[in-house]
Order: C-alpha cells, then structure tokens, then sequence
C-alpha cells in the first residue's frame, strides 16, 4: 500500500470551503481512504410506489482529517459486490460537497477502487474527525472566537482514541465583481442555504473539470438572469446534473416538444407534456404535468434555447424514451424558465442513427434513431381511438437508406395532417418506436422528433447518394416482403443440435444463423393463414361482419379479405429435427401456391389435391436463414425459430466451401 498516497490536506480544505461558500484548492488527484462503511435505513414508502434504494454513509480520510460522506445509489454495487471494503482505497472522480445544517457532507457521484476486493489494509495516519463526531452527529454549535479556531473533544469512529474536531469559525464571503464571478467553473459558485433539502445541492466538482464559458457561463450576457437581488449562478453542464443537487441552472436549447396529452384511470385524469433539452455536454427529458402544462407549455418552442433552474431531477424511466441520460428532469409550476437570446454555442438534436439492415438486430419496442429517403408516401387515414372513441389521423411512409433495405415507417396526428413531402425528402426521426409485427416496423410517438432536409452531414450524404444511385438503382430489401432482414451475409451456419446446446435465442437479442437442412412435414390441419386487410401497408386480420370484412387499423370496410400464410413446418438435418413457423411469403415460395388458392381449394372440397400440394413441398433440401427467441405466453417460454427466407441448396457452391474449409483445417 506504500505507493498509494492519500491526498492529504483535500478534506480540511473541502471543508473549510464549503462552509464559506467558496471553491476548494484544485488537487490533481484525489485519493483517499473508506474508514468506514454504514448502511442507512429505507425511508418508508406507499403501498403503491417503488421501494426506495439503500444508501450508504462512508468515512473518508485523507491521513490527516476524516468526514462523512454519502454514495451515490447508482454505485452501491461497489459495496453489495464488496469491491469496496473496509479501509480500501478510492479515487474521487466527481463529488459535491454540501452543506447539511452544521454539518458537511461530500456526496460522489463517481469514484475508481483502487484496491478492488481486497481485505486486510493498513489504515494510513491518525486523522482528526471534521464535524463529526463518532455517531455521526454534528458538534454542537460554539461561539466563534476571533482569529482562533475552536478545538472539541470528540470520540473518532472506526475505535479509534478521542481526538478534537477542528472546528473553524464561519467567515462571511466577500461579494466578488461581476467581471470576476463570470470565471466561476461551471461547477463551482453555489452554496446550498437550505438546511432540509436532504443531501442536494453543494458545489460539485470533479476531474477534467470545465469552464463556465464552455457552457455558456462566460459573460454576463450570459449568465442566468438575477432574481431578487441574488447574486447569478454559473451555468452547469446537463452532464452534471443528478437528484443530489437542488441548486443549479443550464442553458439549453429545447430539440424536441411533444403534444399535450391526456389521461383518465382509477387514479384521477391529468395532462401532461414532454420536451428534450441539449447543451454541449449531454441531453435531458423534461415533463411537465397539469398546473406545469398550463405555465410552460406555451413558453417552451422548439428549437429556442433556455436558461432552466429550480426542476426535480430523478432516474429516468428508459422505456418512455431514448434520451441519452441516466436521469430526467420534472418541469413544476415554480419552475423557472427564461429564454435566452445567445444562441450561438448551444448545439442542436444528437441523433444516433441505426441503419436500416440493423433493425432485427434491435429488440422490439426499443426508441431508436434513423435517417432515410422518402420513397412513398401513403394517403391520409383516420382511425377511430378504442380507449377514447376519438378519431385520430395517420400516415404511412416507406423510408430507404444506403443498406438497400426499406421500412414502413407511420406518422400520426397533426404531423401526418401537414406532412408534405417533396422530392423525396430525407427524414431524421429521433426516438421513433420499433415495431415487429409481420417483420419490422416504425411509428412515431408524440415524444418523437421529425425532422426533413435537416442540415446535417447524414443527411447530406444521404441525399447524394439517393440522387445518384438510389432513386434508379433498382429494388430493396423489404421487412414486410420475403420476410426480409434479419441478420447477413456473414450469419454463421448451425447445426440444428446447436439450438439447444447453444441455447440460441434465449439472449437479450435474437440470434440470427443459417441452417442447411430438408423439409420433413408441412403441417396442413387446422388454420394455415388467416383474413387480412388488403391494404399493402396493413396486413392486419380483418374481421367479418354482414357489411364484409372489416379492418379495424384502416377503419375500412373491404368486400373480401387477403389471406395471407401463418404456417408451420419440421426441418431437419444430421443432428435432429425443428419446427420452424414461416409467414406469407416463405408459404408462397414453399407452396407454390398462394394464401388464397388454398383456401379455395379447401372450401371446394378438392381434398385430394389441397393435400397433395403439402406433400409436394417436403423433402426439398435448403439454406434457410432463421430467427431464434425466446417468447413467453401465459408462464412458459419457449424458444421460437422462424425462417426469415431460404433458397435450394447449390450442391456445387457448397461442395467447394466444404473443400475450403477442408484446407484451412489442415493448415492449422
């Protein structure tokens, strides 16, 4: 333990400034010891609100001086996995430090374990106690004495001898000039005043740290607007907020702004709204619900920046967006939002695009981002809403990028109502939710954000290549025909055995792999298709009423359905056999025959011959290309595979890719 130094001198200097209001000296490094490990009791919670995390209270000591500190709960797996213990050893990454009544108390928000898992560490020193004493407690108060700190017996913990707590007398801070408060570090600069706001606010500080002005800080035009007569606030990165501080401001600019939406449950009726705000360092959610609809919604314009101050911020629910940040923030009616005019250094939306070959690779569900072309666009439709019986508006677009494959991607509401494409436009959508219904899909959500001919190089590079080539360079890959995409060129070949000694499929993601086998038995009982919408862009299952067949997605009624093939089939191989399901256009190629025919040929009575065309398909030996995941329907899960296309063997290709293989083997 010799070559790890503590940092000694960073506490009292902490300390001493916290209590002032003023910022610490700056320490390269900051490494210190955990003297001790406690941990806090849950605060009590409803019956219908989540448990609470466990916290954790940690003695730090830096060889001369210890003091309380408070981990931050996304990092309490260092102690639950024991990679902290006992007198380890940390290096503080970034932290706050507040002000808690009397008492001062560094909050790390991340830390490095130096010594991870290990027992038996030499405490280093002998370090004197800071406001603490050995409960935890703060000393209690004393009446300063002029230009001579305080000296209090205290018992130290971890049973150590009693040693006296420095105590410094409070120095009022001198009010600096406006020109001096505007170097302030977009960390530093604030000191928590309220004493029952538990363990928030404080300065912050940490490694790497940047300027003010990097985040609009530098100047007073732009600093956040005084309020009765306060000194300005630096302005804080969105990186650096979390729920552990209660007084900061950003500067952001407001990418995105949902409509205002309502709710009626067991629970009462409400509104609500959201919005996303992006500076330089990171994004944030932002969500405002009844008396803050009312206050902000009409403040808050897409693409203006803003100065945001006095928001709760909590952990973020990721399944209602894909904002890149681990918390979010609440807009309250106390809010404070004020416009800002300096625009310049404040960037626009963050997108992190996913190519349109990649979709299978994504679960369901999941918000993503992407840019394509404009191929078509479908006709206006409105549908009829079963929870709130209103009509609402849609629009179907099928999008294309560079990987040649095409979605159907559908907008709703006012935003299919003015959509108005024009040669082709290139669109950008962030947080758009994939679907996986008949293959893949997009819809966009009220918390999306579609943008046309943005001014972007993904765009730019788009629209080149669009122009060029793609707009006369023949057909692409579809999700919703063929069964297209999932998976490559490049997926690796399985043997059937494989799916179960692998356990393919029962992963996070579905696994995608080729498999050379022959058809064993096409099932032909029971329902091998069902009624479709004709619509090209549906396919949803129509229903029949004494009108004809009604589609409920198009709210349309059609004098006859499509049907369209559900079917189920047994492949096998050397290693054993595997039902495997394959939907319209597998059955097609399989068959020969399409949905439709067969059904005819069924409700006619031709018995011999609808049989007859199963048995043609079987023993046709084929790559098939399929899917595998695990799906669980009413408490069983089960590994589905489905065949994503196929093609007959080619004897001779393979013979000369087993005689290669051949070869590197023997090379090894």
């Amino acid at each position: 333990m010799s070559n790890l130094q503590l940092t000694q001198g960073f506490l009292l200097a902490t300390y001493d400034a916290s209590g002032q209001g003023a910022s610490p000296p700056e320490f390269d490094t900051i490494v210190v010891q955990v003297l001790n490990i406690k941990k806090l009791g849950r605060s009590p919670s409803g019956p219908d609100q989540p448990a609470q995390p466990d916290r954790y209270r940690l003695i730090l000591s830096d060889g001369t001086h210890f003091m309380q500190a408070m981990l931050a709960v996304q990092l309490n797996d260092l102690v639950t996995s024991e990679e902290i213990k006992k007198n380890g050893i940390i290096q503080l990454n970034t932290w706050n430090c507040s002000a808690i009544g009397a008492k001062r108390v560094i909050i790390i928000l991340n830390l490095t374990v130096l010594t991870p898992f290990q027992d038996s560490i030499p405490k280093q020193g002998q370090p004197i106690g800071l406001g603490i004493t050995g409960d935890g407690a703060a000393p209690a108060p004393q009446q300063p004495q002029q230009n001579q700190p305080q000296q209090q017996p205290v018992t130290a913990t971890n049973n150590q001898p009693s040693r006296p707590v420095l105590q410094q007398p409070y120095v009022q801070p001198k009010r600096e000039p406006q020109a001096q408060q505007s170097n302030y570090s977009a960390y530093n600069g604030q000191q928590n005043q309220s004493h029952n706001s538990g363990y928030n606010g404080g300065q912050q500080y940490g490694q790497n740290k940047p300027n003010a002005s990097a985040y609009g800080g530098s100047g007073s035009a732009n600093m956040p607007p005084k309020s009765g007569g306060d000194a300005p606030s630096a302005v804080f990165p969105i990186k650096s907020l979390s729920p552990y501080q209660n007084k900061w401001t950003i500067k952001a600019r407001v990418v995105s702004k949902s409509d205002v939406r309502t709710w009626d449950n067991a629970r009462g009726q409400g509104r609500l709204f959201s919005c996303t705000f992006v500076d330089e360092s990171g994004e944030i959610r932002a969500t405002g619900f009844n008396d803050a609809v009312n206050t902000h919604y009409d403040v808050l314009k897409e693409g203006k920046v803003y100065y945001v101050s006095k928001a709760p911020i909590k952990i973020a629910k990721k399944q209602f967006s894909n904002v890149q940040n681990e918390y979010e923030m609440t807009l309250e009616p106390q809010t404070s939002i004020t416009e800002c005019p300096d625009t310049k250094d404040v960037p626009g939306v963050r997108y992190n695009f996913i190519p349109l070959d990649k979709l299978n690779e994504i679960e369901p569900n999941t918000m993503i981002d992407v840019i394509g072309v404009v191929k078509d666009v479908g006709s206006l439709s409105e549908l009829m809403s079963k929870t709130t019986q209103k009509p609402f508006k849609k629009r179907d677009l099928t999008i294309v990028d560079k990987s040649q494959f095409e979605v159907r991607m559908t907008i709703w509401g006012a935003q299919a109502e003015t959509f108005e494409p024009q040669d082709n436009p290139v669109v950008a959508v962030k947080g758009v939710k994939l679907g996986d219904y008949g293959g893949r899909s997009l819809s966009c959500m009220s918390t999306s954000s579609l943008a046309q001919n943005p001014d972007i190089p993904e765009a730019h590079l788009l629209r080149g290549w669009y122009d060029a080539e793609g707009r006369t360079g023949g057909s692409f890959a579809s999700y919703m025909q063929g069964g297209g995409g999932g998976g490559n060129q490049n997926d690796p070949l399985k043997v059937i055995s494989d799916i179960q000694n692998q356990q393919l499929g029962t992963g996070e993601k579905p696994d995608y792999f080729k498999i050379r086998g022959t058809v064993m038995f096409v099932r032909s009982e029971n329902n091998i298709s069902y009624p479709a919408c004709p619509s090209p862009t549906c396919n949803k299952k129509v229903t029949d009423t004494t009108n004809g067949w009604r589609c409920e997605k198009c709210d349309k009624t059609y004098p006859a359905p499509q049907h369209r093939y559900l079917m189920s089939f047994s492949i096998a191989d050397f290693t054993g056999s595997q039902w495997v399901q394959g939907f319209n256009e597998i059955g097609e190629q399989l068959l020969g025959r399409t949905a439709d025919e067969m059904v005819a040929m069924r409700e006619s009575g031709n018995q011999t011959e609808y049989e007859a065309v199963f048995k043609a398909a079987a023993f046709k030996t084929c790559t098939f290309k399929v899917r595998a995941k695990a799906e669980t329907y009413q408490d069983e899960t089960k590994v589905r595979v489905s065949v994503m296309s196929f093609m007959p063997m080619d004897w001779a290709a393979t013979a000369a890719e087993m005689a290669a293989t051949v070869e590197q083997l023997k090379a090894m």
